[in-house]
């Protein structure tokens, strides 16, 4: 019902879905030994989680919303956060036809050869009780997820960088995706990202506006770029959905960073269920801050082997962008 998706900005359909898997899950048990109250069932479990991610609430307003203790609303959220992290490596993963992908992609604006779109979004937060408080403007401190998602907006790859508001660029180099990507992403496919990111034959990053002559810029430069932000669009919807869908991402009040990233990656989870399920019709408010950046420098020794592969990508950027005004 429209009001079932008010309260818990999931479709019942997703939910149901939900509670059932995690029933017969060994993530929870029946106690057949339980004294006191009845044992909650997996469908409080599901919706007191929900109720708590989706709602920018307290566990003190869960607790009572739901008739239980706050130590209960602790362990039910622990128990799904759980639960939701072992589901990551089947539920956030590449597909394994990249060509198929490409082809969907191809599809949006013309762009040959997209296998996902590569951006950050960041994530205030208390500041962790281990590490000194790295503020953005607004004087909160931060994690920025990075992830990359497909032409319907669903989550790929997730990594939460440390806590501190850090530049695209270092936060990716920090992920095992910067490794990884080289050996599985071949020569004809790439990601998209923003001028944020280190422009590689496997990461292509938009022209800046004084790069090339005017000429150029008039009969391929332009066109480039319009056809990589049309396409690359998708990963700004996927974090918008995310963000509207949970609004406990607007402000996290976790003590430590391990429950943070827990959260997240939980939250990201459930985003690829309801995108496999049909389920991304959100209004797409935006209220993202914008975070002063951290400046993380190179190693020297690597900076010939920078120069190299930003050339490469130089290469391939320009040979498609010839590409679509021939």
């Amino acid at each position: 019902s429209n009001q079932f998706f008010e309260d818990f900005r999931v479709r019942r359909s997703v939910v149901v879905s939900l509670i059932k898997r995690y029933a017969r899950s060994s993530f929870y048990t029946v106690n057949f030994s339980h004294g006191g109250l009845p044992q909650k069932s997996p469908e409080e479990h599901i919706l007191c989680f929900l109720w708590y991610a989706t709602n920018k609430v307290c566990i003190k307003d869960v607790a009572i919303r739901f008739c239980i203790s706050e130590s209960t609303v602790h362990g039910i959220v622990e128990k799904l956060l759980d639960y939701l992290c072992s589901l990551l490596p089947r539920k956030i993963c590449f597909p394994e036809d990249l060509d198929l992908l490409a082809d969907d992609f191809e599809q949006l604006s013309g762009f040959p050869g997209v296998v996902g779109c590569i951006g950050g979004t960041c994530i205030n937060t208390r500041s962790p009780a281990h590490v000194l408080k790295s503020s953005n403007q607004q004087s909160f401190a931060s994690v920025r997820l990075q992830a990359v998602c497909d032409n319907k907006c669903r989550f790929m790859d997730v990594f939460v960088g440390p806590p501190g508001d850090l530049e695209s660029e270092s936060v990716f180099l920090a992920s095992p995706l910067a490794e990884e990507l080289p050996y599985w992403c071949p020569d004809k496919n790439h990601l998209l990202g923003d001028e944020g990111y280190p422009l590689r034959e496997y990461l292509l990053t938009p022209y800046s506006s004084g790069q090339g002559s005017k000429d150029l810029a008039e009969q391929y430069e332009l066109v480039f770029n319009e056809r990589h932000e049309k396409t690359r669009a998708k990963i700004d919807n996927a974090f918008r959905l995310l963000r509207q869908r949970f609004k406990q991402l607007h402000f996290l009040e976790f003590v430590t960073a391990s429950k943070m990233r827990r959260f997240i990656m939980a939250c990201c989870v459930v985003h690829n269920m309801c995108v496999e399920a049909g389920d991304v019709e959100l209004e797409l408010e935006w209220t993202e801050a914008n975070g002063d950046h951290v400046t993380v420098c190179n190693e020297s020794d690597a900076e010939a082997e920078e120069k190299d592969e930003r050339e490469l990508g130089s290469l391939k950027r320009e040979r498609l962008a010839k590409s679509f005004v021939t």
